[in-house]
């Protein structure tokens, strides 16, 4: 089980959730495919705490990569488009943007509310500086957090049945919800449907 139907095309901007094998724990981050790429090839842009050989702390470090999500090792199983990349813009405006965000701190707006810093509360707080810079419209991080959490839970339903195959691609609600191909399904309804 890996990847997800449709797969997304530039410019879109792509929020999705990997399962770390515990109820309810996500890895979360940004996908932009290449623009010349139709097989789910693109850049990753996330914050991961895993240990590396030249550094074994377990601090959060930024990370833009290559990568198929069509093929991650790591199984998607929720993923919406969130915006578009602006005309005139690359994916390393996203990337210079997400790079600014800082680490291993909670967000000033979120003291309080979130317990310690993640991936999670880094990705809210990116989506926040992407809507002022209108790379996406999301007013509302914490709806979006919960329409991600939705998706998510269907999909982890359907594994837990033996018949989840791929993550849905749906467009954002909570982001607009547009998709100009007008063949991404708006919403997935909490028993699995999709509502177009």
């Amino acid at each position: 089980m890996s990847g997800i139907s449709p797969l997304p095309q530039y410019p879109h901007i792509v929020l999705a959730l990997s399962l770390l094998g515990e109820p309810d724990r996500y890895h979360w981050f940004l996908f932009v495919p290449d623009a010349a790429s139709n097989s789910g090839q693109g850049t990753k842009i996330h914050v991961t705490d895993l240990p590396l050989a030249t550094d074994p702390s377990d601090a959060w470090r930024f990370v833009a990569e290559p990568n198929n999500i069509n093929a991650s090792p790591s199984s998607v199983c929720a993923a919406a488009i969130v915006g578009r990349v602006p005309e005139g813009k690359s994916v390393v405006d996203i990337v210079q943007i997400a790079q600014a965000v800082p680490l291993n701190e909670v967000p000033s707006a979120d003291v309080g509310k979130e317990p310690k810093f993640t991936c999670r509360v880094w990705i809210k707080e990116v989506i926040k500086h992407l809507h002022a810079s209108h790379f996406l419209r999301c007013p509302d991080v914490d709806a979006l957090e919960q329409e991600m959490r939705g998706y998510a839970s269907v999909a982890v339903a359907s594994i837990e049945n033996d018949t989840f195959d791929k993550a849905c691609l749906v467009a954002a609600t909570t982001c607009g919800g547009e998709d100009p191909r007008g063949n991404i399904p708006r919403h997935i309804h909490p028993d699995g449907t999709i509502i177009i």
